[in-house]
């Protein structure tokens, strides 16, 4: 009697373990990330004209990169030990923005003083990605890295200027105004590339540090001059494996 309560138990424990063991090693992990960094453009001629290459360079010296942000829901899936896909959908705010410039009144003779003495514009677009990304496991400890490459495709919700006017206080005026948005390409593909940290937190959870690279693989028109964005940034996000 009592050997087959041993048995019993044993197979019982033996069930709990399996169970437990699949969940722990479940192949899919999800989360949430938050992206910041700057933006700028590259700006692409289609050889129309010979002024093409004059006008690019006069822009180029009008121009900085800007802040840009965005964030998404992560999707892993593990393909074996070292190699996983990666996908989720991202809202991402790129652009780029004009360095300050003086603000030249239209009657120099009566200059008001509360007037702006500089401004500059910040050009927004506003996308929702989705990416595939491969990426390859380093480590075995709480800290792995996985590095990843991949393509996303982003869809054109909206674009936009932002005018900024600066007084001798600082910022005193904000002004927004509609982009060309029939101009553009709604749907462009873009490269994508990470350089991941996980920690892990225990067996479900973990942390996600990735400074990550994005570029356009297609201009953003069909215009004589175009331009294609590209980002450098960091993404901070936390995953739960299922």
């Amino acid at each position: 009697m009592r050997r087959w309560a041993a048995i019993v138990l044993l197979f019982l424990t033996t069930v709990v373990l399996a169970q437990d063991s699949s969940i722990v090693r479940s192949k899919w992990r999800i989360g949430a990330s938050g992206i910041v960094g700057a933006g700028y453009r590259q700006l692409v001629s289609d050889g129309s004209s010979t002024y093409n290459g004059t006008l690019i360079a006069l822009r180029d010296d009008l121009e900085e990169p800007a802040p840009v942000f965005g964030g998404g829901v992560d999707v892993t899936f593990d393909l074996s030990p070292h190699w996983s896909l990666a996908s989720g959908p991202q809202f991402l705010d790129l652009g780029y923005r004009t360095d300050r410039m003086p603000v030249v009144s239209v009657d120099p003779e009566e200059v008001d003083p509360t007037l702006a003495e500089s401004g500059r514009i910040n050009y927004h677009y506003q996308y929702m990605s989705l990416p595939l990304l491969v990426r390859y496991r380093i480590g075995s400890g709480r800290f792995q890295f996985e590095p990843a490459l991949g393509v996303a495709g982003d869809l054109l919700l909206d674009a936009y200027t932002v005018i900024e006017l600066f007084g001798p206080d600082g910022l005193e005026d904000l002004e927004r105004n509609s982009a060309p948005y029939e101009e553009l390409r709604r749907m462009t593909i873009s490269a994508v590339g990470e350089l991941n940290l996980h920690y892990h937190m225990g067996r479900r959870w973990e942390l996600r540090l990735a400074p990550q690279a994005r570029y356009q693989a297609m201009v953003l028109s069909d215009t004589p001059i175009s331009d294609r964005l590209y980002t450098g940034g960091l993404t901070l996000g936390c995953m739960f494996r299922l």
